[in-house]
């Protein structure tokens, strides 16, 4: 793969400048007014409808990249708001003010960037930009997951580590990457540890077919993220394509299986979930079968 030239550089930044300034024009007409824009207001079912409305004016049309990104979302905003009922259900004191209403709003939005970009990294940065500008509140944005956070925080833990351990072996490497994996988890909100797994959680099957299950959705990762340039199908490489190494993504596969045994000690089970969304999908379609 060869590196984007300095005009194809510069042609790309301008598109996607574009491309910004016309969702933020469309996206605040939709959330101007409302409690997705105002801080500490009530988040209920009325703003997902809303959120839903956005992220159909930011994936227009029902093929290619808009249809798998938006079928995506959708999983990732059920997902959520199926975690958080399932942990207010434990009765346990941490949860009690979990809304399940504003989980699914911020899962139904973390992904919002691939309708500026389906780039890398730069993705999570168009999209914080998007929403920002669009004046979504901050709490929102702050419970999204970031692949660019993530990449920072490897790279940087990696040229510490490296640099006082330089000779450390691979196992010593990975157990030190899985402690980072822990410390990332633990210092982050229970609403950021939803939107997390729910993100790796809600990945349509091939076709968008079905739900991938987390092993499967972990060996996505491993091939997506390993060959990005395959997985892409791009002929040239941004700069920040290349930043996603094999630390990155053990990092990450970490912090994904870290999520889930979380779940799984507050009596969550994954499986199940993904089991109850299918069930649902399936007597949905009956009913419109039915209803036709």
């Amino acid at each position: 793969m060869d590196q984007l030239s300095n005009s194809e550089l510069q042609t790309d930044r301008q598109d996607t400048k574009r491309k910004i300034g016309e969702l933020v024009t469309t996206g605040t007409s939709i959330i101007a007014g409302t409690n997705l824009a105002v801080e500490g207001a009530s988040i209920n079912q009325e703003e997902v409808n809303i959120m839903k409305l956005l992220m159909n004016a930011a994936f227009p049309t029902m093929t290619g990249e808009d249809m798998r990104s938006k079928a995506h979302l959708e999983l990732a905003g059920r997902f959520a708001h199926k975690f958080g009922d399932a942990l207010k259900a434990t009765g346990k004191s941490a949860y009690t003010n979990l809304n399940s209403d504003f989980l699914e709003v911020a899962a139904l939005g973390h992904d919002i960037g691939r309708s500026i970009t389906q780039r890398a990294l730069r993705h999570d940065i168009a999209g914080d930009m998007v929403l920002a500008q669009m004046g979504m509140r901050s709490d929102i944005i702050a419970s999204m997951p970031s692949a660019l956070a993530h990449t920072k925080i490897t790279r940087r833990f990696l040229q510490e580590f490296q640099s006082r351990n330089p000779h450390a072996s691979p196992e010593e490497l990975q157990g030190a990457l899985k402690d980072l994996a822990q410390k990332t988890l633990d210092d982050s909100s229970i609403e950021q540890r939803i939107v997390l797994i729910s993100d790796i959680c809600g990945k349509p099957g091939d076709g968008l077919k079905g739900i991938r299950t987390f092993e499967e959705v972990i060996t996505y990762h491993h091939n997506t993220r390993s060959n990005y340039a395959m997985a892409s199908g791009r002929r040239n490489m941004y700069p920040s394509d290349s930043r996603i190494d094999q630390y990155v993504i053990d990092f990450t596969e970490h912090l994904y299986r870290l999520h889930k045994d979380w779940l799984t000690s507050e009596g969550v089970d994954v499986e199940q979930v993904r089991q109850e969304l299918l069930e649902e999908s399936e007597h949905h379609q009956q009913s419109i079968n039915q209803s036709s």
